[in-house]
């Protein structure tokens, strides 16, 4: 027997049937709601406040709950209409000129989270207006022309709200990350392909998109989590069970298999096409980075975040042969800030590549320190204290030497000045330090390096006078042209005469370095003036200004009229400025040795396997060589080893290698 209520519900319904009063009350319901959606305050007909409206549909939601009508309300009435209004609100966005994604991102966040979420939860079931809201508001949207169009990788709150709203969504957070992918790359590539960009330029900016990412994936990954990560929509409900149930869970579906940090964005899609686009450039100016970072005193170096980069550049042997050779330089003029900074750096690249990646670097370390040790010992020895007192040395022994043996493996090429006449105060400071290192040292071979000598010579123009720290060649030169002969001084020196007094006859274009340091450095270092002999003008042409190019004729003389605010002045080690030709010098010295690399896998897959064919070693080889190589490259070694009978075709077997012991 049915209760006096069922009674009751049955007969009001059928009355609202009749009277067709349940039309006539679901588009008022209707109308209320969506003004409520779009912020109106009351309906046209009363003053209701926004309060009142929610209480009323509440109050008919539930009417149609007891009478049994509400999932038929929901799912055959309000479905379509609200699916409408939402898709008219979606291309009205779309068509507004211009388009702001900021703002209609804030725009539906807003709606789902306010509105949807909380003003309407208590009488509409909340996933499923969430699920019409994400489908019909949110990912028409999310294409590269309207929400990425212009990914703002600093605001946080933004990406972290598109993260929420588009991890509900079947393959929505992929989409961004796909996006934020794209906009990577593409500012990264917009750094790294600049013409004239420098290395400061283009290593800051690349460290600077690499925080952005960090930190977008850091808070994205904690927003996509909170935010639900497993309430992927797919599509609207179609009965009342689907309306009910919640949608399955989808979190495995979002993570990225590539991506073992289980961080939002895939840095490692983005920087090793990046950076390897042209990786000896990028390789280059990573070295450079880290020479600048480690020598500035000021700021602590971002090690980490350079290691970072390294990881995802291919050319590490091109930033091996720069960043070896820059370490010599700051080791050698004794440019380091910190010896405990320069040993954890080549310590973290022996973690990332090996210890013999860091070996000659290592090397280097050892013999700064073996130096040190072997000074001190000679300083303490007898030799030393006889060299001190010896007669006629008088001029050694107000005179301090440093010596720095370097065992020649470790250290770059330096050129080699073997005729250079050294003054009788460094020649016996030189012998003496030679008879005992020979003593001590039997069977070893010492072959001097003047290239990369420093002195400190006491300069002194009228009641002033300053120390110069300057390279061994300048610091001759310098003592050169201080005799007694006061025409001389007057009339100067050519540039064939000073290196015939110091021993670089066959030197022409290093003299003409060392004396453009010396006469047409920066301010506050000229020491020497150049006085030049210009050829007669043309008719009344006005004369032209001196090239910075020496000729045999221009003469040099001391700058009586020098003045400087400091008392120690550097002049700049003309020797040590880098130029085009020394890189591509690295640059090809790197690719010689990459081809000896290959040819060395080469020969130990052969040797190994001892016979393969040419499908199997051409991926092996790809896989084992570490640095960048195309299939090409090793077509041409395979050729070389043919050549030279390492290995030969096989007879039978065009295609297959035999190896030849």
């Amino acid at each position: 027997q049915p209760t006096l209520l069922e009674v009751g519900l049955n007969v009001f319904c059928q009355r609202l049937v009749n009277l067709k009063w349940h039309d006539v009350l679901y588009q008022a319901w209707w109308r209320t709601l969506w003004k409520d959606w779009e912020g109106s305050a009351a309906a046209a007909e009363d003053d209701t406040t926004t309060e009142d409206a929610i209480v009323w549909l509440r109050a008919t939601m539930g009417l149609w709950s007891d009478i049994g009508w509400k999932y038929r309300i929901v799912l055959e009435s309000l479905q379509p209409d609200l699916t409408q209004s939402l898709q008219r609100v979606c291309q009205d966005a779309m068509t507004t000129v211009p388009y702001k994604p900021e703002a209609y991102l804030q725009y539906v966040w807003t709606q789902w989270h306010d509105v949807v979420s909380n003003r309407w939860a208590g009488f509409l079931p909340k996933t499923w207006v969430r699920r019409l809201v994400e489908l019909h508001l949110l990912l028409p949207h999310l294409t590269s022309e309207y929400l990425f169009q212009s990914m703002d990788l600093t605001n946080t709150s933004h990406f972290g709200r598109l993260v929420t709203l588009a991890s509900r969504l079947e393959d929505g957070l992929q989409m961004v990350v796909n996006a934020v992918v794209q906009h990577g790359k593409a500012a990264g590539l917009a750094l790294v392909e600049q013409p004239n960009g420098t290395f400061k330029v283009i290593i800051a900016g690349l460290l600077q998109l690499q925080e952005q990412l960090e930190t977008l994936s850091s808070s994205g990954s904690g927003t996509a989590a909170s935010a639900g990560l497993s309430t992927a929509a797919s599509g609207s409900p179609n009965s009342k069970k689907e309306l009910l149930s919640s949608p399955s869970a989808k979190s495995s579906s979002n993570a990225n298999p590539n991506n073992p940090n289980n961080n939002l964005i895939p840095l490692k899609a983005i920087f090793s096409e990046v950076l390897n686009v042209d990786s000896t450039k990028v390789a280059e100016f990573l070295a450079k980075y880290v020479d600048m970072c480690l020598r500035n005193h000021k700021v602590p170096p971002p090690l980490e975040d350079l290691l970072k980069l390294f990881r995802f550049l291919q050319a590490k042997d091109v930033f091996e042969a720069f960043y070896k050779r820059d370490l010599a330089k700051r080791l050698l003029t004794s440019k380091v800030v910190s010896m405990d900074m320069e040993r954890q750096f080549v310590s973290m690249l022996k973690v990332e590549c090996g210890a013999g990646y860091t070996s000659k670097m290592e090397g280097m370390f050892q013999d700064v320190e073996w130096s040190r040790e072997s000074m001190a010992r000679y300083k303490s020895s007898s030799d030393y204290y006889e060299m001190k007192g010896t007669d006629g040395a008088v001029a050694a022994n107000n005179l301090e030497m440093e010596v720095q043996i370097l065992t020649t493996g470790y250290w770059p090429v330096y050129p080699q000045y073997p005729n250079l006449i050294l003054p009788p105060c460094l020649l016996s400071n030189q012998t003496a330090f030679w008879e005992h290192y020979k003593a001590k040292y039997q069977g070893r071979k010492i072959v001097w390096q003047y290239s990369l000598g420093q002195c400190v010579v006491k300069f002194t123009t009228g009641k002033r006078c300053y120390d110069l720290i300057l390279s061994l060649a300048p610091a001759l030169i310098l003592l050169a042209m201080n005799p007694d002969d006061d025409e001389k001084k007057t009339i100067g020196w050519t540039l064939r005469e000073l290196a015939q007094l110091i021993g670089l006859e066959d030197k022409r274009e290093e003299m003409e370095r060392f004396l453009q340091s010396l006469s047409l450095g920066k301010d506050g270092t000229r020491v020497l003036k150049r006085q030049v002999v210009a050829p007669p003008s043309a008719g009344n042409a006005p004369p032209t200004k001196p090239s910075s190019s020496i000729s045999d004729t221009d003469t040099f003389v001391v700058n009586e009229r020098f003045s400087s605010q400091h008392r120690r002045i550097r002049i700049p080690n003309i020797l040590f400025k880098d130029t085009k030709e020394d890189r591509n010098k690295v640059v090809e010295g790197v690719s010689r040795d990459r081809l000896y690399l290959i040819d060395a896998v080469l020969v130990r897959i052969l040797k190994a396997r001892k016979t393969i064919t040419h499908q199997q070693l051409i991926p092996q080889v790809l896989d084992q060589v570490k640095v960048p190589a195309q299939p090409s490259d090793v077509k041409k070694r395979i050729e070389s080893l043919l050549e030279r009978e390492y290995m030969e075709r096989d007879k039978s077997d065009r295609s297959r290698y035999n190896y030849l012991a």
